[in-house]
C-alpha cells in the first residue's frame, strides 16, 4: 500500500535509534530521505542521500528552511536535548510539515509521576503536551513511539542492572518490578510501517512491546544462556530517587541517568506499556521475540563488537613453551591445547608461531588465550571456525581473545607485537598494523 507520506527528514540518523531509523526508511520503497546534520558532527553520512548542514544551536530560521518541502520530521536526536524540539515543531508548523514524530523512544511520558521524576521524562511528555495542543488548533499532526528498553543497546551500556563484563546484575527492589522491552530493528520498522498507516496512527502514541520482564526474569534468562552465576547487589529505588534528585539540582547531570533507569527497571513510572494502552505490534505485522533470542543476541553482539570474554565458557590456551611442547608428527608442530577442538586455521597459526620463535633462536613462556573455535556452548552447539579480519586502523589493537576477533582501542591487557604478533595475524589470513592482544 502506498504511504500517504513522500518526504521524510531524519533527525539524529547516526544515533543508537537514529541508524535502525535510518535503515528502515532507506529500506522502504515509499519514502524520499533527507538527513540534517549539525554542523559540528563528525559523522559521515552516507553521499547519496541530501544532508542538510544547521548550525549547532538550531535556529529557528534555518530550521524552517531545511524542513520546507518534508511531509514528516523524524527526530531520534538524544534524550538530553529533546527540549529543542519546541522551535523544531514551530518551524515544523511554519515550513507546512505534516506530521511531527518527536524522539520519544521510551515509557509512556504523559505521566505525571514520570515527569516528575527526571528532566528527560519530563521534557519528551511537555514535548507531546505541547504537540497535542498544535494538533488541536489544526496546525501539525503528530505520531509517538514508545518501545520502552532496548535489550542490547541497555547490555552494552550497563542499563537496567546489567553487568555482564563482570558477571554483576544490580536489583532495583526486588527485581520483580515490570518493563517492556522491544528491539531496536523492531521499534524503527514499527515506526516506518505506522509511517504508512497514516490515519491509523494520526495524533496517537505509538505503544510496542516485543515482551514485558523483570530484572530477576532477566537475570534468569541471562544465566541460562551465558552458562555463568552472576553476583547480586540490591537498592532502594527510594532512597536513590532521593539522592539522584538531590545531585541533580547540584549540577550533577549524570544523574539523570540513573534516575532515567529508576523509571524503567521499577515498573512504577509507566515503563509496563502493556498497562499504559493498546499495542500495535500485531497491527504494524511485527516479528515476534522471545525473550531468549533477544537475550542471546545481545551477548553475541557485545562479544563481537565490544571484545568481551563473556560467551565461550572455556577458552582455547596455547602454551608456548619448547619445554611443553607435544611434537606431532602427522602436522610437523609444536604445541599444548587444553580443549578437545582444534580449527585448521589455527593449525596454521601455531605453525607459523613456532616457525617465527625458532628462526629467531626464541624460546619464551607465554600463554595465548582464544575462545574454542568448536567449543559447545551454552544452548549453541554451532561450529565456529576463525573468520577472515580486515586491517586494524592505526592506534587499534587487535583483540584475539574475543570472538570473533576485532580491532578496538587499547583496553590494557597485555599485548604481543613484532614477531609474535606477525605470526598471529598469518595465521588468522589478514596482515595488521596493530599490536595483538592476547
Amino acid at each position: 500500500m502506498a504511504s500517504p507520506f513522500k518526504n521524510i527528514l531524519l533527525i539524529g540518523a547516526t544515533g543508537s535509534i537514529g541508524s535502525h531509523v535510518f535503515k528502515a526508511l532507506s529500506d522502504s520503497p515509499h519514502f524520499t530521505v533527507t538527513l540534517l546534520q549539525r554542523a559540528s558532527s563528525k559523522a559521515t553520512l552516507p553521499s547519496h542521500l541530501r544532508v542538510i548542514t544547521i548550525a549547532d544551536s538550531y535556529p529557528t530560521d534555518e530550521l524552517t528552511q531545511a524542513f520546507k518541502g518534508q511531509d514528516v520530521i523524524v527526530n531520534c536526536m538524544t534524550s538530553l536535548s529533546v527540549s529543542d524540539q519546541f522551535r523544531m515543531i514551530d518551524a515544523a508548523i511554519a515550513a507546512g510539515v505534516k506530521r511531527y514524530v518527536p524522539s520519544e523512544y521510551g515509557l509512556n511520558n504523559m505521566r505525571p509521576d514520570a515527569q516528575a521524576l527526571n528532566r528527560v521524562f519530563h521534557d519528551k511528555g511537555k514535548v507531546q503536551e505541547y504537540l497535542r495542543a498544535k494538533a488541536a488548533d489544526g496546525a501539525i499532526e503528530w505520531m509517538s513511539v514508545s518501545c520502552g528498553m532496548w535489550v542490547k543497546w541497555s547490555m552494552e551500556h550497563e542499563f537496567l542492572g546489567m553487568h555482564v563484563r563482570e558477571k554483576r546484575f544490580v536489583f532495583w527492589d526486588d527485581g520483580e518490578g515490570l518493563f517492556s522491552c522491544t528491539t531496536e530493528e523492531n521499534t524503527a520498522v514499527g515506526l516506518v510501517r505506522a509511517l504508512e498507516m497514516r490515519e491509523s496512527t494520526k495524533n496517537t502514541n505509538v505503544y510496542l512491546s516485543d515482551f514485558a520482564i523483570s530484572q530477576r526474569q532477566l537475570l534468569e534468562a541471562i544465566e541460562r544462556i551465558q552458562g555463568a552465576k552472576y553476583e547480586t547487589e540490591y537498592l532502594s529505588s527510594y532512597d536513590l530517587i532521593k539522592e539522584k534528585q538531590e545531585a541533580v539540582r547540584n549540577g550533577d547531570n549524570l544523574a539523570t541517568f540513573d534516575l532515567i533507569e529508576t523509571g524503567f527497571v521499577t515498573g512504577r513510572f509507566g515503563g509496563h506499556l502493556e498497562k499504559e494502552g493498546e499495542l500495535f505490534n500485531s497491527q504494524l505485522g511485527l516479528p515476534k521475540k522471545t525473550v531468549d533470542e533477544v537475550v542471546e543476541a545481545a551477548l553475541r553482539y557485545i562479544n563481537h563488537v565490544l571484545g568481551s570474554k563473556i560467551w565461550c565458557q572455556k577458552p582455547l590456551t596455547i602454551n608456548l613453551s619448547l619445554q611443553q611442547s607435544l611434537y606431532q608428527q602427522s602436522t610437523h608442530k609444536l604445541y599444548h591445547l587444553n580443549h578437545h577442538s582444534q580449527p585448521n586455521n589455527l593449525d596454521k597459526m601455531i605453525t607459523t608461531l613456532i616457525t617465527v620463535l625458532l628462526s629467531l633462536l626464541v624460546l619464551p613462556t607465554f600463554t595465548l588465550a582464544l575462545p574454542a573455535p568448536t567449543a559447545t556452548l551454552a544452548n549453541d552447539n554451532h561450529p565456529r571456525g576463525w573468520p577472515t579480519v580486515g586491517a586494524c586502523p592505526p592506534g587499534q589493537n587487535l583483540i584475539v581473545n574475543a570472538w570473533p576477533p576485532v580491532c578496538m582501542a587499547p583496553s590494557g591487557r597485555p599485548t604481543r607485537s613484532g614477531a609474535v604478533a606477525a605470526a598471529v595475524e598469518t595465521g588468522l589470513g589478514a596482515t595488521f598494523d596493530a599490536n595483538v592482544e592476547v
